[in-house]
């Protein structure tokens, strides 16, 4: 299990201001469709 602090990372990339669904689909295209999926991808 993962500590409650950390599921903040775990929402949908969408989550993000300005990010809507149309944004969303090509980030989830390019980097997956979570906001860690969106770290690791940008490290």
């Amino acid at each position: 299990m993962r500590p409650e602090i950390l599921y903040p990372l775990f929402r949908p990339v969408t989550s993000l201001k300005g990010v809507g669904p149309r944004i969303g689909a090509l980030v989830g295209k390019l980097a997956g469709e979570s906001l860690v999926h969106l770290l690791w991808h940008c490290r």
